[in-house]
């Protein structure tokens, strides 16, 4: 038995396409799920058994298919996550796989929320190349709630907001400092219309500052007086939805000048459209 490892999501109904000759297949191919759930969070298997009739498996290849180009994997609709190769000698008739998507790292969220189907392509000696397609569906519902720090002294322009689609280059009378969005961002000011914690889902995140009216600047975080927030913003950027809930503003004299620093909570996601 052969144990292969990578990671995918849900199906619809399994597809069989033979394509070496006119009699029945030599060669069937049996996923244990179909359609399959992946669940973004969360640890996630597949498997299922390739069998063949008076022939022997020369190797196995499993492939995701995604519904549009990649960026992080290189504009690619397609990827061979996992290939096995076995000799005429070894002799194998069946195999059992169980692919563990835990064990590949590069599969981020961002990427496995674009996966359609997993294709698993069997190839026989004498029977040639005979595959199965697994329609995906991916469940996003679990968010890991992360920190963030923002920081500006004196004149300087503030760090640790390029991620978000933001830029924090000036304070101004009352004083309060601005922060402001990226010409490519979308910044929504959410106070008062959501609580950050009852946010539980990527599709809420997306929802909530998809109907929320943009905004150019956000100006309530005091530059003269340090003090504790409960204030929630959202933002879009390339890709990417964000919602931030900024709990804290501490404020300080150097002499390089005044010294801000601006922390909360967030949780991102992509989403497909």
């Amino acid at each position: 038995m052969k144990k292969l490892s990578s990671m995918l999501l849900v199906a619809a109904a399994a597809v069989f396409a033979f394509t070496s000759c006119t009699k029945d297949p030599l060669v069937t191919i049996v996923p244990d799920e179909s359609p399959l759930t992946y669940t973004i969070g969360e640890s996630n298997t597949m498997s299922g058994t390739i069998t063949a009739t008076n022939d022997v498996i020369t190797s196995e290849t499993f492939t995701m298919e995604f519904s549009e180009a990649i960026e992080t994997l290189g504009n690619v609709t397609s990827y061979d996550f996992e290939t096995v190769a076995y000799t005429e000698a070894q002799g194998y008739t069946d195999d059992r796989y169980v692919i563990n998507f835990d064990d590949y790292a590069w599969l981020k969220p961002s990427v496995a929320r674009l996966i359609t189907k997993i294709k698993v392509t069997a190839e026989g000696k004498e029977y040639g190349s005979t595959y199965v397609e697994i329609p995906v569906t991916v469940v996003d519902e679990s968010l890991e709630t992360k920190q963030f720090t923002w920081e500006r002294t004196g004149s300087t322009q503030g760090t640790g907001l390029a991620t978000f689609g933001l830029e924090w280059k000036q304070n101004v009378k009352d004083i309060m400092c601005v922060i402001t969005p990226l010409a490519t961002a979308k910044l929504v000011d959410l106070t008062g219309t959501v609580n950050f914690a009852d946010v539980t889902t990527y599709t809420e995140v997306k929802n909530v500052i998809d109907n929320a009216t943009s905004i150019s600047e956000y100006r309530k975080i005091s530059a003269t007086a340090s003090k504790t927030y409960d204030e929630v913003i959202g933002t879009y950027y390339d890709g990417v939805y964000y919602l931030l809930h900024i709990t804290e503003g501490k404020v300080e004299s150097l002499d390089a000048g005044t010294h801000i620093v601006i922390t909360g909570d967030y949780v991102s996601g992509f989403i497909t459209k």
